[in-house]
């Protein structure tokens, strides 16, 4: 099992060479979640709703 700092330099790292928008959506999402932000903040910031944030996480996861 990978530790939050290797499983957020992956997605970082993902990130850099995403070039679909609706993929890079998704990693961000999972990024915030990693550095502990709320599903509530996270849909604000990535301009979504909430139910789509949890179906993010919930395929990352």
């Amino acid at each position: 099992m990978k530790t939050v700092d290797e499983q957020l330099q992956d997605v970082e790292q993902r990130l850099k060479h995403e070039k679909s928008r609706r993929m890079f959506e998704r990693y961000q999402t999972v990024r915030l979640h990693l550095l502990g932000h709320d599903n509530a903040a996270m849909a604000i910031s990535i301009g979504r709703k909430e139910s789509t944030v949890d179906t993010y996480l919930r395929q990352y996861c």
